[in-house]
């Protein structure tokens, strides 16, 4: 092996300018200002009430070792959020140590009260739901974990456990996520 065999580092990539360019098109059957969103331009597209700002997120341990990339989404607007992270990873991982993983990484978020279940899934999809207080709220998470080969993608929406409106929309965009478009390339 020689120098000219090791692969150099991709260059960071800025979220703002890729999350500028997600274009919009119209998501017919859901309200008005609703729009599909393909984050990355493959991968997945989602429906959503507004378009999507780059966040960073933490990495589960699991797999930082093998990370290539990654990249966090959120919509939020003053009664829910909808988060899309992507990981791309230099082997196949399997589903149930990046649900845990994703679990850890939300118990490392200090969640006061996190209570959740992992829910019987398929070999590429696994859903989680959970709740937990801040300020004296309750909230709820719903979402999944998505696996196509190195790709992974965790889908959740947060909302106060209390607003049906803000649960339907939650859901809604849930149920809209697709990963029928080209998957996402190493960058």
């Amino acid at each position: 092996m020689s120098n000219d065999d090791v692969k150099a580092p991709a260059p960071p990539l800025d979220i703002t300018e890729i999350v500028s360019k997600v274009p919009k098109k119209p998501a017919p059957g859901f309200p008005s200002g609703w729009g599909i969103y393909t984050p990355e331009g493959c991968g997945l597209s989602i429906a959503l009430p507004g378009r999507p700002e780059g966040r960073e997120f933490k990495v589960p341990e699991a797999v930082a070792d093998v990370m290539v990339a990654e990249r966090g989404y959120v919509y939020h607007n003053n009664r829910l959020a909808v988060t899309a992270d992507h990981l791309i990873t230099s082997t196949h991982i399997p589903i149930g140590i990046l649900t845990q993983g994703f679990v850890e990484v939300l118990q490392s978020r200090g969640l006061p009260d996190l209570k959740y279940s992992i829910l019987q899934g398929t070999p590429t999809q696994v859903p989680i739901k959970g709740t937990f207080t801040d300020d004296g709220k309750t909230f709820s998470m719903e979402g999944f974990v998505h696996v196509s080969g190195n790709q992974t993608w965790f889908v959740t929406g947060f909302y106060e456990t209390d607003d049906e409106g803000a649960l339907r929309e939650t859901r809604k965009a849930l149920a809209s996520a697709k990963f029928d478009s080209t998957p996402c390339g190493e960058r």
